[in-house]
């Protein structure tokens, strides 16, 4: 190949190969090495996004067969309560009381927008407050939380709990 070129162009072409006949500059030239190694980055790549892809409408069924995202979130914003008020029972020796409630977890102070953000995680998806009973009448040695679901009334199938 490279006597072709120089039959048809003269010139000193003395050590040129074909690649740096036509590519320039040896080094710009990708070895096989280089070319396999980016074939399986390609590959990698492009079954990393099919992964992603699978696992996405995975969970997009798994929600919607659970009953939607709003018993989910629900039952996460209970089990996020229980975590605190499981340490402010370290920290205090106690449970809140009844009275105090669950707004006694919110954060004191004049950060108004902070009271807000943490106020609306002391409510379910439907907007209601989830409720805390201590002594429980389910859990007798702790407390009761729970929400009253989405028909909004008390013990009903529908009512997310801790119990």
């Amino acid at each position: 190949m490279v006597t072709k070129y120089c039959e048809i162009f003269p010139g000193d072409y003395s050590g040129a190969s074909d690649k740096t006949m036509f590519f320039g500059n040896s080094a710009s030239v990708p070895s096989s090495f280089q070319r396999r190694w980016l074939r399986r980055l390609l590959w990698v790549g492009a079954g990393m996004i099919l992964l992603a892809a699978m696992v996405g409408t995975k969970a997009k069924n798994f929600i919607a067969e659970s009953g939607g995202g709003e018993p989910a979130e629900t039952r996460a914003k209970i089990k996020t309560l229980q975590l605190i008020l499981e340490a402010r029972r370290l920290v205090d020796g106690h449970y809140p009381s009844q009275e105090a409630g669950l707004e006694s977890l919110l954060p004191s102070g004049s950060d108004v927008k902070g009271r807000e953000r943490a106020a609306a995680r002391l409510k379910d998806a439907w907007e209601r407050k989830i409720r805390y009973r201590i002594p429980g009448e389910h859990r007798r040695e702790s407390y009761d939380l729970f929400s009253l679901g989405p028909d909004g009334l008390e013990g009903t199938e529908d009512d997310i709990t801790n119990w």
